[in-house]
């Protein structure tokens, strides 16, 4: 009797282990394909926490031009807030299964992360380092 519970519970274990946790990651094309409106910016030694009005500061990654437009409407000097507004030429590259993102073939913004519908861009310098978080912007 104990045999025939045992064999249904190692089924249900095996089934719950077997599902990935990245159902709820966007994939590259997905990530890439849409605008972007940066949501905060943390500095590492400072321990400031910047958030932007959603808008504020949008990007949009052209996949078939390789091109970022950035639209940066931040007037506050005071505040870091990433690239100015322009166009910029990109590559994105994997390092130790880490994806990055070069602009203008040599500026190495960071990590690139996407979770949740969010993008987040890391420098990955310890202490004093950035974190950059972005959100799906829907006008």
């Amino acid at each position: 009797m104990k045999i025939n519970l045992f064999i249904p519970l190692i089924c249900f274990v095996l089934l719950l282990s077997s599902c990935s946790r990245t159902d709820n990651n966007l994939g590259n094309e997905e990530a890439i394909n849409v605008l972007w409106s940066l949501k905060s910016i943390v500095e590492g030694l400072a321990g400031t926490n910047v958030n932007f009005n959603m808008g504020t500061v949008l990007w949009t990654f052209n996949d078939s031009s390789n091109t970022l437009t950035v639209i940066n409407n931040n007037t506050n000097d005071d505040v870091y807030d990433g690239l100015e507004t322009g166009s910029y030429s990109y590559t994105m590259t994997t390092i130790d299964g880490l994806e990055y993102l070069i602009v203008n073939e040599d500026y190495n913004l960071g990590r690139l992360e996407y979770i949740n519908s969010k993008l987040t861009l890391d420098n990955g310098i310890p202490l004093d380092g950035l974190l950059l978080t972005f959100e799906i912007y829907i006008p």
